[in-house]
């Protein structure tokens, strides 16, 4: 068994310190830690995404709007199924938005102005 120098304990309390004091570094940090995990643990990792994936889906309504897509499709309803295709296109153009890192450019640009 090998020492731990400093333990998961000291750790989180550190992580939690910076996240008050400066959340800008925290939010560094955050995106290092996780594709840090995507090399370390794969398994753990594809499970945080997709949680996060889950439930952002979730809050824009994906699977009940595909739902309605393969009813008004399988009624002939194309016209219904492309309207019922909203709160899907809504949820992608949200993940594309925040995948660019664009809403963190402008919550930035925000927080300074502020």
């Amino acid at each position: 068994m090998s020492k731990r120098s400093v333990s998961a304990t000291a750790i989180m309390d550190s992580i939690q310190r910076l996240a008050k004091q400066d959340p800008e570094a925290f939010g560094t940090l955050f995106v290092q830690v996780t594709l840090k995990l995507s090399q370390v643990d794969r398994g753990a990792y594809d499970w945080f995404m997709a949680g996060m994936i889950v439930r952002t889906s979730e809050a824009y309504g994906v699977t009940p709007a595909l739902t309605e897509v393969k009813q008004k499709l399988e009624a002939n309803d194309i016209q219904g199924a492309i309207g019922a295709l909203k709160p899907i296109e809504s949820w992608a153009d949200v993940m594309e938005h925040l995948a660019s890192g664009e809403a963190l450019l402008e919550q930035q640009r925000t927080a300074y102005v502020m």
